[in-house]
């Protein structure tokens, strides 16, 4: 009885905790008369210029470690774009091409990442031992201007949020697939960042009429951004 009132305490505190990514809106230039709708949009990978990281790796290990995650992000991102209906490339741009380009740039910069302990995550999920993403985006209208963001924002969160094995009986009945997916972490991370500056990529997109509403997805705007 002391164990399943430890264990049913312990979740309820561990639920509080439970997080997901949200997007804080940042600047946003007015829009001009000159901009094309983009054909495309050009993912850069993020730099980790600053960021706090927070993983069990140094050396050419978190060298590694940080190119995979930048990676791992632009290819999500790629892929949440495209579903949108838009095609979307990884790469960079020639800032001295004469012409502009009717694409937008997405690029950014890590700010934190933790990579949190797997252990904790595997057995009791919910924020312990959760891992966490921070980063700045910053949006460029190629077809104005390829040195002034039309807009920028951040993204928070972490992949903390399922209950783990203790927590939650079913994660041990479904066996190691659901335990897996929650000691993913990091690549967790990714995945859930790149869905959420899609969904406020759309929002954008539609905002100034260059996607159907019915096509947008809706993005978590934070809290402190709408008070």
């Amino acid at each position: 009885m002391r164990l399943a009132f430890f264990v049913f305490l312990l979740g309820g505190l561990l639920l509080q905790g439970c997080a997901s990514v949200s997007v804080h809106p940042e600047s946003a230039t007015a829009h001009q008369s000159q901009a094309q709708a983009p054909q495309k949009i050009i993912v850069s990978n993020f730099s980790f210029e600053g960021a706090k990281v927070n993983a069990d790796r140094e050396g050419e290990e978190m060298s590694a470690f940080q190119k995979q995650v930048a990676d791992d992000l632009s290819k999500a991102l790629c892929k949440s774009i495209g579903k949108l209906g838009l095609p979307a490339e990884k790469g960079g741009i020639d800032r001295n091409a004469s012409t502009p380009q009717p694409a937008w740039l997405v690029q950014g910069r890590f700010l934190r990442i933790n990579q949190g302990s797997r252990a904790m995550r595997v057995f009791f999920g919910c924020g312990a031992g959760g891992t966490k993403m921070e980063t700045a985006v910053e949006v460029y209208d190629l077809s104005v201007s390829d040195t002034v963001p039309a807009f920028t924002f951040t993204t928070t969160g972490g992949s903390g949020a399922t209950p783990g094995a203790l927590i939650n009986p079913n994660a041990i009945g479904v066996g190691l697939a659901a335990t897996g997916r929650i000691a993913q972490g990091v690549s967790d991370d990714s995945k859930r960042t790149a869905r959420m500056i899609s969904a406020y990529l759309s929002q954008m997109l539609v905002e100034h009429g260059y996607l159907s509403p019915d096509k947008a997805k809706k993005a978590k705007i934070h809290e402190s951004a709408t008070t």
